[in-house]
């Protein structure tokens, strides 16, 4: 059964059980309600423990929050210029332009199973939630609850606090109090990134990731097999596959490979990842380039699009792969939600900095109406990215 169906039967099953437990038990007793379609559950157990650390640590919490508003300004401006930068191309090549946003739901992402999306989901909205609340501690903002919700499949978390002394707050403790969520996630995403380059070897050479269907290489390249040759010439690095050169539709081109050699047809059909040899390549990147934050980005977009950075074909692993699969969920969830909720656009947590920054020029009301117009803006510029990813599942 495909993965979405299980995923939607498990809410289903849960609605059901609700809607029949909510009045006979009554449940909002035991702190469970129905609020805007959602099912919210609310707890006081776990505030002591976030209090308890606020006050043992706030030098410390004030320090990263200090550098959380930093980065959180820096990152909320380069993602809505990676945003303004991506629309460029979807209105020039939308057929061919890189969606700038994407559902990262089981079944739509190849290799997202519903339990490393349930796990990963999980730690995303545990780390975001409590670091807002540790600073909302330090900053002596009372928080009422905190607890989940699941609106239709979607589930979610928060710390509930008291929304007007929140609101009455000093402006440099609400900046605190936004960036710091998405902050946490993004560390938690480099804490599990290092841990999977530190479990994975690389292993040398070039392979074959995928093989187009009724192309030249159909039925004899096999995904996972090493390119040992092409045309005569030595592939060892991924850097030989550019002087691979003059291949006519037509020319019978010899591939030699770990498990055989072959011989292919080279057919019209060309494309800049593909050439005209009908088979995707794939190699390990050293680690070394993962100190480069642009590969970062691109290894997010790159497996957030099923193409796998990360894979048994070209990585050796020290343990079971599913624990690698797991780090790297983690790891991109954390770092592409972390990224997202950066954006200016209320009610994320990018909005609510933008509208305290603007409070420091204006009015608190104008304010509001300024971050609600220039959110409005955001809102259609996402929507706008997501076109590409709509007309590749069209």
């Amino acid at each position: 059964m495909h993965p979405v169906v299980w995923l939607f039967a498990g809410a289903a099953i849960f609605w059901v059980i609700f809607s029949i437990s909510y009045k006979k038990y009554n449940l909002k007793r035991r702190g469970v309600t129905f609020e805007s379609g959602a099912a919210v559950f609310r707890t006081k157990r776990g505030l002591r423990a976030i209090d308890s650390f606020a006050k043992k640590h706030p030098i410390f919490l004030l320090h990263f929050g200090n550098v959380a508003v930093v980065l959180g300004i820096f990152l909320s401006a380069f993602v809505l210029f990676n945003f303004c930068y991506n629309l460029y191309f979807v209105i020039l090549r939308p057929k061919v332009a890189i969606p700038g946003a994407t559902f990262v739901f089981p079944g739509l992402i190849p290799g997202l199973t519903v339990y490393w999306w349930l796990i990963a989901v999980g730690t995303l909205m545990l780390v975001h939630e409590v670091s807002h609340g540790l600073l909302m501690r330090v900053h002596n903002i009372p928080t009422k609850s905190m607890g989940g919700l699941l609106l239709g499949v979607l589930p979610g978390a928060f710390v509930e606090p008291d929304e007007k002394k929140l609101a009455r707050a000093p402006i440099p403790h609400r900046l605190r109090i936004y960036a710091v969520g998405s902050i946490a996630n993004i560390l938690l995403s480099f804490l599990c990134l290092l841990l999977t380059l530190a479990l994975l070897s690389p292993m040398p050479g070039v392979y074959v990731w995928a093989v187009r269907e009724n192309g030249p290489s159909h039925g004899k390249l096999q995904p996972g097999m090493r390119i040992l040759a092409i045309h005569n010439l030595t592939i060892g690095s991924p850097d030989d596959l550019n002087k691979v050169e003059n291949i006519k539709p037509g020319d019978n081109i010899r591939i030699l490979t770990d498990n055989g050699e072959y011989w292919v047809v080279a057919d019209n059909y060309y494309s800049e990842n593909e050439g005209n040899l009908g088979f995707l390549p794939a190699w390990a990147l050293p680690r070394s380039s993962f100190l480069n934050p642009l590969v970062i980005a691109s290894t997010t977009v790159s497996e957030l699009r099923g193409w796998p950075v990360f894979h048994r074909f070209w990585y050796r692993s020290s343990v079971p792969w599913p624990l690698i699969d797991l780090l790297k969920w983690i790891f991109l969830l954390n770092f592409g939600v972390g990224l997202f909720n950066l954006l200016p656009m209320l009610p994320l947590d990018g909005g609510g900095m933008l509208q305290a920054i603007l409070e420091r020029w204006m009015p608190k009301k104008r304010a509001r109406k300024c971050c609600i117009y220039l959110s409005i803006a955001v809102l259609v510029l996402v929507i706008l990215n997501l076109f590409p990813y709509l007309l590749q599942r069209a």
